[in-house]
């Protein structure tokens, strides 16, 4: 099996080590998810859901002002200054992870939260989670940077492996609670830390490094971090409001819809690492019409696969919920249709974003991600008041339509003046 995966690969260590590695993510928090949501039941998987949105929250700007920036800053510093500048870098994110650690503290035990009053009783293990899953995430992404590949295979098995294991136990053996659920994440994320750091071992660096360092990504990513935040709030805001308005069902729900339609995030995964670079080659050697075509054909390719499993999952939805969640969740199995459809929207609107890349009109993205969650933020709370969960499901398809029009219109008009110019 492995020679076979290795010829697949073109023979490459590297490639292989880092698509085991993610295959032990994405598995493990697919049944992760499908665990917790059998063992605490709709109502309290809601609440781990919604806890979980904060951590993406602050994911969501760690990857904008730390990952991308060392990405493509990191490769650009010579061997002896490539260690100050990721001790540096190291040092910089454990000061951003323990700031938001003790901002969540602050805000879940002392804001009253209208999803459940679990949240503020969990303040301060969720805020200590968060400061994990930030370090744990970053670390991570260092060793991927550096090329450590058995170590960030070692890592995430502690991490998400040993949470499988763990969990399963507990039910077995003791009463799940959230509170339960909660503390085996913070442990096998401490584990997989300390393993982290152990590697890492002594921190060097000057303080002229910490401050340039510090210059370099705010700079770069100042506008990237505006753009996560809208991002964020383009989709997960009409899920905030369900939990809000609806209660914690509304969000357990709505994480078994993703769940289940969650197989085509390695379709998009497998598509974005791919498509950009095939498609500035095209541009660059045969211009215009070939990258059309090009993405026309990925298009109704990436449109019959994403049918194709949307398919399956409904037809396969009543067995599905039943066996992997139990039958609480039958219920909600209309909310599958729902993401079949937004999954195809997600095909839709791909070839718009590529070519737009391409076309260096990146602030044509920003805008239309600006759009969507003006949307949201204006109509989330009546959408979901008047029509419940339908108010909800319609509010993320909208989202989606709206960003499509707008990003068609901009590589309409990106069209029209590169042809003016040639």
């Amino acid at each position: 099996m492995i020679l076979f995966l290795q010829k697949i690969l073109g023979g490459k260590e590297e490639k292989l080590l880092v698509l085991f590695d993610q295959g032990i993510v994405s598995g493990s928090n697919f049944v992760i998810g499908i665990l917790i949501a059998r063992f605490l039941g709709i109502e309290q998987f809601g609440i781990y859901g919604f806890i979980f949105l904060i951590y993406l929250f602050c994911l969501g700007l760690q990857q904008a002002f730390f990952v991308m920036p060392l990405y493509s800053l990191g490769p650009t510093y010579s061997a002896d200054k490539k260690k100050t500048y990721l001790n540096s870098l190291l040092i910089i994110q454990a000061g951003f992870a323990l700031f938001f650690s003790l901002l969540c503290f602050f805000v879940l035990t002392f804001i009253p939260i209208s999803i459940s009053p679990k949240v503020q009783e969990l303040g301060g293990l969720i805020a200590l989670i968060a400061l994990l899953v930030l370090f744990q995430d970053f670390i991570r992404r260092l060793f991927l940077f550096q090329k450590f590949f058995k170590d960030l295979i070692l890592l995430d098995t502690m991490a998400y492996i040993l949470q499988i294991i763990l969990i399963s136990l507990i039910y077995v053996f003791d009463e799940f609670t959230l509170e339960t659920c909660m503390r085996v994440v913070c442990f096998t994320l401490f584990v997989s830390v300390m393993f982290g750091f152990y590697k890492i071992r002594k921190l060097e660096f000057k303080p002229c490094i910490l401050r340039e360092t510090l210059s370099k990504h705010w700079n770069f990513s100042k506008w990237l971090l505006a753009r996560a935040i809208l991002t964020y709030s383009s989709g997960n805001f009409f899920i905030i409001a369900a939990g809000t308005i609806l209660g914690p069902v509304a969000i357990g729900a709505i994480k078994m819809g993703q769940n289940l339609h969650g197989v085509m995030n390695v379709v998009f995964l497998a598509i974005e690492n791919h498509v950009p670079i095939v498609s500035a080659n095209l541009y660059q050697q045969k211009g215009k019409l070939a990258l059309y075509g090009y993405l026309k054909q990925m298009t109704l390719k990436s449109l019959l696969i994403c049918s194709g499993l949307g398919l399956t999952v409904l037809i396969c939805s009543t067995w599905l919920i039943s066996n992997l969640y139990g039958n609480d969740y039958q219920e909600y199995a209309y909310v599958l249709i729902w993401f079949a459809v937004i999954n195809l929207l997600v095909c839709i609107s791909m070839p718009f974003r590529f070519a737009l890349r391409t076309f260096e009109r990146t602030q044509s993205l920003f805008f239309a991600t600006a759009l969507s969650a003006l949307f949201g933020l204006l109509l989330a709370y009546p959408l979901i008041e008047t029509f419940q969960m339908n108010g909800l499901l319609f509010g993320l398809i909208m989202s989606q339509l709206i960003m499509i029009l707008y990003l068609a219109y901009s590589v309409f008009l990106s069209g029209k003046q590169i042809l003016l110019k040639v």
